[in-house]
């Protein structure tokens, strides 16, 4: 046990993780100060909009988020080649994604092992995210004024992020970057479907939610979603560090197993710990977040953090497997996908039906996600 903790730190496993988490939950406080906020100046009705047409933001944006993914594999492949000129240049050609989401910024901080800079970069933007669309809304802009804020945060993040990412550029000059463009796409076929397995099953049920319930019930899941998605932030932290960390393992020709472990028991402590806190203390937190207006959700919660749970570890073990180009594991989410909205349109007589249909198929799929990985374990470890 001694030896697994010596290597483990000696590997900046616990480290990285350690800046991440604390970058992440710095920056999820920020983030929830904005709920807590918006919860406050907005009606419930509007708050479980908000919600709403965020879960649509996520659901939409599929195709940028899959290049951001998709980029931090690329980019922790040529780190490991040492060709920060192409890095240089594709960054470049990527500028206006970078604009416009933001993301393409964190996919080259985490592929770098960046993981200061990373931590800083979450905590500006949550921060300009709450500042800015907090004043609006207090003007009189609502719902416009929350999204209207967020997009000019978007823009201030950009320009300092350049400054964080300086280090790693080279001077920029013309350069053909033609084959990691075809890399990046070639593997965003594969990440668009498994990111949107992932989202679709932590959104799907939001949706259907504003739609079958009335607005006070579709408020109350909402602030409860927010309660446990500060749950799910924070034990991402892990595979933040994992997936870059892991790819490049791979891509140097190195095992992979020994480290994955590692990551894995890390990840499993963290979620055994947020889900007995998110349960045990749950109405002090919906009332710290949202007063006492909220609290009918509190019931809902110790279910709900299970789910979370289950989620991040699915989304673990799903990059883990992109991490070393297994990345068929979305034929095993997009049917359990179709099985979830299925069983929400047909079963939603009540908040907790919802829940129990979110953890059935959570279970399901992170079973045959452990049969995948119980059946390919051996080729893994070695670079095919």
């Amino acid at each position: 046990m001694k030896q697994f903790f010596n290597n483990t730190f000696k590997d900046n496993i616990l480290s990285g993780t350690a800046i991440v988490t604390l970058g992440v939950l710095i920056s999820s406080v920020f983030s929830y100060l904005l709920q807590f906020a918006l919860a406050r100046l907005l009606t419930v009705s509007d708050y479980g909009t908000f919600n709403t047409l965020l879960s649509y933001y996520s659901i939409f944006t599929i195709p940028v988020t899959v290049v951001s993914l998709s980029l931090v594999k690329v980019s922790s492949e040529l780190k490991v080649e040492e060709r920060f000129d192409k890095l240089t240049q594709l960054f470049w050609s990527l500028v206006f994604i970078s604009l416009a989401i933001g993301s393409i910024i964190s996919s080259y901080l985490q592929g770098l092992l960046r993981f200061k800079g990373f931590a800083f970069f979450a905590i500006l933007g949550s921060f300009l995210r709450l500042m800015i669309p907090v004043i609006f809304v207090y003007f009189g802009l609502k719902v416009l004024g929350v999204y209207l804020g967020m997009a000019i945060a978007v823009i201030i993040t950009f320009i300092f992020s350049i400054l964080i990412l300086k280090k790693n550029f080279k001077p920029y000059r013309a350069l053909n970057v033609n084959p990691e463009f075809k890399r990046l796409l070639k593997l965003s076929g594969s990440v668009f479907f498994i990111n949107l397995g992932l989202l679709t099953l932590n959104n799907v049920d939001i949706i259907l939610v504003k739609k079958y319930f009335e607005g006070d019930i579709a408020g109350y899941y909402s602030s409860m979603v927010t309660v446990g998605k500060v749950l799910l932030f924070g034990a991402s932290a892990v595979t933040i560090v994992m997936f870059p960390q892991i790819t490049q393992l791979y891509n140097s020709g190195k095992h992979v197993l020994a480290t994955f472990r590692k990551f894995f028991l890390i990840q499993l402590l963290v979620v055994f710990v947020g889900v007995i806190v998110f349960s045990v203390g749950s109405g002090f937190i919906v009332n710290l977040l949202f007063g006492p207006s909220f609290l009918p959700a509190v019931v809902y919660l110790p279910k709900y953090s299970l789910f979370v749970g289950l989620y991040v570890l699915i989304n673990f073990m799903v990059l883990f497997l992109l991490s070393v180009n297994r990345s068929k594991i979305f034929i095993l989410q997009i049917p359990i996908s179709v099985i979830q909205f299925v069983l929400l349109v047909v079963f939603h007589e009540s908040i907790s039906t919802v829940i129990d249909i979110n953890i059935v198929v959570s279970v399901l799929l992170l079973l045959g996600i452990g049969v995948y990985f119980h059946r390919h374990r051996n080729s893994i470890d070695v670079k095919v």
